[in-house]
């Protein structure tokens, strides 16, 4: 980490204030979008966490912060550790046009089970059969190997054999079911078709092989209908997720040259994605359609941009992002975050996530956050010969806990004075941490009396201030002491001292403050400094 010394004396500091959000990502080159640009949160930054990848495509966390991610052209699952990779199995799948390694979910009796479940498109059948499907795939992540894999299902893919429009991700539910989405393998015909699984969004039991619970909405146990259809009309739902509010699962659809869209996905609901869908012109706009019993999207663009990741967040990192909904898209590669009302039915507030230095291109693909609450996502990035590689990316705080600079009683005393410095740190993080903070005194001073603390024990002696403890989340802490001023201080004279923080969350940094006896000089009274977990 980078120390800096604040030294706030002079008029100088005045006239220097933090340039607002909007005019740093001006300077960065952004043009202005439609939507109101979001800073990131105090205390927070943009790191590469793994670069230059090929295709990755989907990525899941383990309970214990290590993930995985699919590389959809090479049909490898990666298991991530820090910054080492190492591929844990490997899928002979197709990968012409949008086929490939797309999704990956982890169980959520992993601990137990070791399971991951993955999906993919298949030519494993074609030498017997002649067929390609999508096919759900478990396999027992044991250590650094993948064994056992089973297959759970097979998907025929359409008989013009279509490379696009396959969809898909995998998630399990709030109640332990496996979802499953799927496109239309460009038939839109598909997308009103009961009797076919392409174009719906799928609900199983995680048994061998995938089985649909009876409490779906087209269960018969018979056909012709798919039982494990939770809903349908959809073109390409790339991704989902379920709301921590409600339960309700959210997921994204691909519109043709606009209707892209989030929808709030209900069971037995029909989305609307059918044949001779109507074109985007003011005439014929699309959407919704009471003749097919369609329901509006929670969102909708009326341009294409492709919507990718989608992600609930559910940390504690980001208090702030609580329960908030993140949407990322392929085209330009913005994150789209969207609050939502207390039950989670309508759209409250929608801003794209900015960062002064990438601009807003952040997230073509997929957004996880880990267990720990930091947000990763993939970005599309040129390398050294120009071609398009990605890397996985995160958003983390530097900071869980902020520490003012010594706040004086006054910025200009005289000599002879009584200075009282007032000491504070706040802890926005979520994690207890403890703190050991020192102090020098100014020069040409001297302690009076007992320094006083809120939190932790204090002393102090001629060299300065010793100030330990434990700080709790959302906690702040406040600490005082006095010094007495030399009477022997005759021209204008700058007084400076230091103060060392130091956590068990952090290497230390240290932060000086600044008087100026018998002058005039303009204080700015508080400077913040942050300190990275």
């Amino acid at each position: 980490m980078i120390r800096r010394a604040f030294w706030l004396a002079v008029l100088i500091l005045a006239s220097v204030a933090s340039a607002d959000a909007a005019a740093r990502f001006q300077r960065a080159g952004l043009a202005a979008p439609g939507v109101d640009w979001e800073p990131l949160p105090p205390g927070a930054r943009i790191e590469i966490a793994l670069p230059r990848l090929r295709s990755p495509a989907a990525m899941a966390f383990l309970p214990d912060g290590r993930w995985l991610y699919t590389e959809r052209q090479h049909g490898w699952v990666v298991l991530v550790n820090g910054p080492a990779s190492i591929v844990v199995i490997h899928f002979p799948s197709l990968s012409e046009g949008e086929r490939g390694l797309l999704g990956v979910a982890v169980d959520p009796n992993f601990n137990t089970n070791g399971y991951v479940y993955v999906y993919y498109s298949s030519a494993e059948d074609r030498a017997v059969t002649g067929q390609l499907d999508n096919r759900v795939v478990r396999f027992t992540l044991s250590g650094t190997r993948g064994l056992t894999p089973t297959v759970m299902l097979k998907v025929p893919l359409d008989s013009n054999f279509n490379s696009l429009h396959n969809g898909g991700n995998l998630h399990f539910g709030p109640d332990g079911k496996l979802y499953m989405s799927i496109g239309d393998y460009l038939n839109a015909a598909n997308g009103q078709d009961l009797t076919r699984t392409p174009a719906k969004i799928h609900r199983f039991n995680p048994t061998v092989p995938l089985s649909a619970p009876p409490d779906n909405p087209f269960y018969d146990g018979v056909g012709p209908n798919v039982d494990s259809t939770l809903a349908f009309g959809f073109r390409n739902p790339f991704d989902f997720d379920f709301d921590p509010v409600s339960g309700a699962l959210f997921a994204a659809d691909n519109g043709v040259a606009c209707d892209d869209e989030v929808n709030r996905v209900l069971a037995g609901y029909n989305y609307g994605w059918r044949s001779n869908y109507p074109t985007c012109d003011d005439s014929s706009p699309g959407g919704p359609d009471p003749n097919f019993n369609s329901i509006p999207p929670l969102i909708s663009w009326p341009y294409s941009v492709a919507p990718t990741g989608v992600m609930f967040y559910r940390g504690d990192l980001f208090p702030e992002w609580k329960n908030d909904l993140f949407v990322c898209h392929w085209k330009n590669g913005e994150i789209h975050h969207f609050k939502l009302n207390g039950a989670h039915t309508a759209l409250v507030a929608h801003t794209i996530l900015a960062d002064p230095v990438l601009g807003t291109n952040l997230c073509n693909l997929d957004i996880e956050a880990a267990p720990q609450g930091a947000i990763y996502f993939m970005r599309d990035v040129p390398d050294i010969a120009g071609k398009e590689t990605r890397d996985v990316w995160r958003i983390t705080r530097t900071a869980t806990v902020y520490a003012s600079t010594f706040a004086p009683s006054t910025p200009i005393p005289h000599a002879g004075d009584t200075l009282t410095y007032t000491l504070r740190l706040i802890h926005y993080g979520t994690l207890t941490t403890t703190f050991s903070i020192t102090s020098s005194l100014p020069p040409s001073t001297t302690l009076i009396g007992s320094p006083e603390a809120v939190g932790g024990a204090i002393v102090g002696s001629e060299a300065g201030i010793t100030w330990n403890g434990a700080i709790l989340p959302n906690t702040t802490l406040t600490a005082t002491y006095s010094v007495s001023i030399s009477d022997q201080i005759a021209a204008p004279t700058l007084l400076a001292n230091s103060m060392t923080i130091s956590t068990t969350q952090a290497e230390s940094f240290q932060l000086s403050a600044a008087v100026v006896v018998n002058g005039h000089a303009t204080y700015l009274p508080i400077a913040l400094r942050s300190f990275a977990p």
